[in-house]
């Protein structure tokens, strides 16, 4: 079967096997968290408080997207900062530590988590002795308490964002004139390999389109171990071509160059 066939298989078992998921999960949240005893008396007003309070929901998800944005660079350049500071203790020729795309994973938990802070805290300012009610509006509309699904939603981002700032912090890479030391993304300790033990050095282009190519340094050890500088940082072309010469002398090892085309 070809590929394309594939591909529409997937799109149209995803368009059944989603919503069937989704119902399922939403009716099991509304099972574990139910609605609040006191907010069912409003369940006969629903359309009064749709009416009502339509207009500042609107205003709190705008709010609540204006702290993801901010939670979500705030994520990134704590982990570009925090990632920097690690690295400026490291002594060797070059040495490489997340600077950009792997510190995109702490801010998306982050900016769901400041979006959360955001939105309630600015609508119980605005509203004041309403919000309780709004709050009642929120969980009718919902089928479940959102408060505690907020809440615990709250503390999972939390400790999601904290999580994926520790592991780019670990991350790095530290070549000498003797030696390499790194840690990958998902490493628990550091590998240390002489240049005498590198297999290959390959200098890989990758060809995005005729305009844009991205180069990057991959490594194969004797006993099997691969490492690439994608994921450690995403190095500039000139930056990734002197590393991989650099590494080629080092070893003795004829450097191999490679090339992709993106289809």
């Amino acid at each position: 079967m070809s590929e394309f066939n594939w591909v529409w298989i997937l799109m149209i078992s995803l368009v059944i096997i989603l919503p069937i998921v989704t119902v399922y999960i939403f009716k099991q949240i509304a099972r574990l968290i139910p609605i609040p005893e006191k907010c069912l008396a409003y369940r006969s007003h629903f359309d009064e408080l749709r009416k009502k309070y339509q207009k500042w929901d609107l205003l709190g998800g705008f709010l609540g997207f204006s702290g993801l944005c901010l939670g979500a660079w705030l994520g990134w350049f704590t982990c570009r900062l925090l990632c920097a500071w690690r690295s400026s203790g490291m002594v060797g020729v070059y040495i490489l530590a997340p600077s950009g795309g792997i510190c995109l994973f702490p801010s998306v938990p982050l900016g769901i988590a400041t979006a959360l802070v955001v939105g309630t805290l600015s609508m119980k300012l605005i509203l004041k002795e309403r919000f309780q009610e709004m709050e009642c509006y929120a969980h009718l509309r919902m089928g479940f308490n959102v408060t505690v699904f907020n809440k615990y939603f709250l503390y999972i981002s939390i400790l999601l964002s904290i999580v994926l700032t520790l592991l780019p912090l670990n991350t790095y890479m530290v070549i000498t004139e003797d030696e390499v030391r790194f840690n990958p993304l998902l490493g628990l300790t550091e590998k240390v390999y002489s240049h005498s033990d590198i297999r290959e050095v390959q200098e890989h282009h990758y060809i995005k389109n005729r305009f844009k190519t991205d180069i990057t340094v991959n490594l194969e050890f004797n006993d099997g171990r691969e490492w690439k500088s994608g994921n450690t940082q995403e190095l500039p072309n000139e930056k990734a071509v002197e590393i991989a010469g650099f590494l080629s002398r080092q070893s003795g090892i004829e450097l191999k160059r490679t090339e992709r085309t993106r289809k």
